[in-house]
């Protein structure tokens, strides 16, 4: 399944809600269900603690829909005739992104059952891709 914009959108709910699952586990006393007073520090504690984990999450998020972008560029770069395999997918998706993705789900995705070494993928169509009007406008995307 590729990561769709719908679920980047939950997962951007499920990041605020950690946030205020954060602050509200910090200030409400456990026992008696009363509201604590904090000093202005052991506020600022909390919420700098609560900012770093739903940073993670929008981090974590922003890159499943970059890759679920690039995933999509290598879908139409296949159905255009080019020849996408699991190392050509991993190099594309490296120059796009500046880093590698989830190396299973591209051999899942562009494994070409029966494929031999002597049939491996010409890497030199690599050097034509920064001038492909698809690989031009998945840019603007990311």
């Amino acid at each position: 399944m590729i990561y769709e914009l719908s679920d980047y959108e939950s997962d951007m709910h499920e990041a605020n809600e950690i946030y205020l699952r954060i602050i509200k586990s910090a200030l409400i006393c456990p026992s008696t269900g009363d509201i604590e007073t904090l000093s202005q520090h052991e506020l600022y504690e909390i919420k700098k603690y609560a900012v770093a984990i739903k940073a993670q999450f929008i981090g974590a998020a922003g890159k499943r829909l970059r890759q679920a972008v690039a995933v999509e560029l290598l879908d139409v770069l296949k159905a255009a005739g080019w020849d996408i395999t699991p190392a050509v997918a991993v190099k594309v998706a490296k120059m796009l992104l500046g880093r590698g993705v989830n190396r299973k789900m591209l051999t899942d995705r562009y494994a070409t059952p029966g494929r031999t070494a002597a049939e491996k993928a010409d890497f030199a169509c690599l050097a034509e891709l920064p001038k492909n009007a698809l690989y031009i406008s998945s840019l603007d995307k990311l």
